[in-house]
């Protein structure tokens, strides 16, 4: 054992920790390109190629969205289960129990998916989502770029991991190749919240009504933005929606269109596919239901609105940053949520993006839940073959979530780790 005392021990022990941590974030920042080009190939070979995909199932969800629309323009609806199943059968061989679940305003959606035939809707739609994934990854950077508050004097780490961090990721590739909304929906919500800290009522507010079309995910950003008393913006979304409804209430009526919503949101719970315990479903709910613990979505959800109230009397940021609308989401995520909804939380990372004066411990840990959020799920059930496997994103949305609410609670707008801050101990010996 090599022992050191006194001044000159400290002095050694400072610079080796500095050699360490300054060279494992040179190792990181050096593989940066390659984790970029790494993402994108990887993305390109499952959401285009199909590399581990079932065949035919290209699309998938897409699919829905283009029979909704082809019932409207017949004179029927997207909630008509015999006008939108047989569409969705033909192109993929499975039964529907009932029509979109989707609420009335994304009726134009359907409508404009269903004005081409459906591969070059497909087609277009996939190069919508593609460029969409971009602009997410962009947001990721831009977000680490402006948090740091000594206005960029750090060197960060190189940014081709924001590529591999979206376009890389398995939950991303799922939403891309099922043709999902997700991806545009999460954008809504990050420049919603930009604009808002900006001053902006009219963009957020449409932003904020065309991400309501997945309610699951939005109820908690709602209830934020209403506890701050933005209360002009969400009575203009609501006119957003409601305009964007009309075509569903002019031809269905408001009851009938609102009931056929319902019936569909009812049903589409009782696939077994959506149900809690399976692996399609992260949340503390559904890791319960694994263990025979029955923690129903209502409760869950409920515990979620008690947390967000809890955060909006004890924190201590500003209500609109990238770190409270990173917190919002996670508490959203640890209730009910999908790998598919993953793209949701990228620019979570941002802020805990390590620069060259990140501890080496900031390092290790944003590469490690880089490498969680994006490792197959398939590999992991495969490997691990019990059902705690397939929620494993699960123990990573919690993790992360306890962590920014400390940050909150303290009054950080960005992860901050003070372990290099604090003084070395030295044992010193005779």
């Amino acid at each position: 054992m090599l022992l050191r005392s006194g001044r000159w021990g400290a002095k050694m022990t400072t610079f080796q920790n500095a050699v360490n941590q300054k060279s494992l974030f040179r190792w990181a920042n050096s593989f940066g390109a390659i984790a970029a080009v790494a993402g994108l190939l990887a993305f390109v070979a499952v959401t285009w190629f199909g590399f581990g995909k079932e065949v035919g199932s290209w699309g998938g969800d897409f699919t829905w969205y283009f029979a909704g629309g082809k019932c409207f323009l017949t004179g029927s609806n997207m909630y008509a289960v015999e006008c939108v199943g047989p569409i969705v059968t033909e192109r993929h061989g499975y039964s529907l129990l009932a029509g979109l679940s989707y609420p009335p305003h994304f009726a134009p959606l359907t409508l404009l998916t269903a004005l081409l035939p459906i591969f070059h809707a497909s087609v277009i739609f996939y190069i919508v989502n593609v460029f969409a994934s971009l602009f997410m990854a962009w947001i990721v950077s831009k977000t680490a770029t402006r948090i740091f508050e000594d206005g960029g004097k750090n060197v960060q780490l190189n940014h081709g991991w924001a590529l591999l961090l979206v376009m890389g990721s398995t939950g991303i590739w799922a939403t891309v190749w099922l043709g999902q909304v997700t991806v545009l929906i999460a954008i809504c919500f990050w420049v919603a919240f930009r604009q808002i800290q900006l001053g902006k009522e009219l963009v957020p507010a449409i932003l904020l009504a065309l991400a309501s079309v997945k309610p699951q995910i939005a109820a908690l950003v709602f209830l934020w933005v209403l506890l701050h008393g933005r209360y002009r913006i969400l009575a203009l979304a609501a006119l957003t929606a409601a305009v964007l409804s009309i075509n569903a209430f002019v031809q269905m009526g408001v009851i009938p269109a609102l009931e056929g919503w319902i019936e569909g949101v009812t049903t589409y719970q009782s696939y077994p596919v959506n149900q809690l315990g399976n692996n399609s479903i992260m949340g503390i709910p559904s890791f319960l239901a694994i263990l025979d613990i029955d923690l129903p979505i209502w409760a869950g959800l409920a515990m979620g609105v008690a947390f967000v109230i809890f955060l909006r009397v004890k924190s201590s940021i500003d209500p609109f940053s990238p770190m409270a609308l990173s917190t919002i989401l996670l508490v959203q995520m640890v209730v009910f949520s999908r790998p598919t909804d993953l793209i949701l939380i990228a620019p979570v990372f941002a802020l805990f993006w390590p620069s060259n004066r990140s501890s080496a411990f900031n390092v290790i840990l944003f590469l490690t839940a880089v490498a969680v959020y994006c490792f197959p799920q398939q590999l992991v059930v495969k490997a691990l073959p019990h059902a705690a496997a397939g929620h494993f994103r699960t123990l990573l949305l919690v993790a992360m979530l306890i962590a920014f609410v400390r940050q909150m609670l303290q009054g950080f707008e960005r992860f901050e780790d003070k372990a290099s801050d604090r003084p070395t101990v030295i044992i010193q010996t005779a």
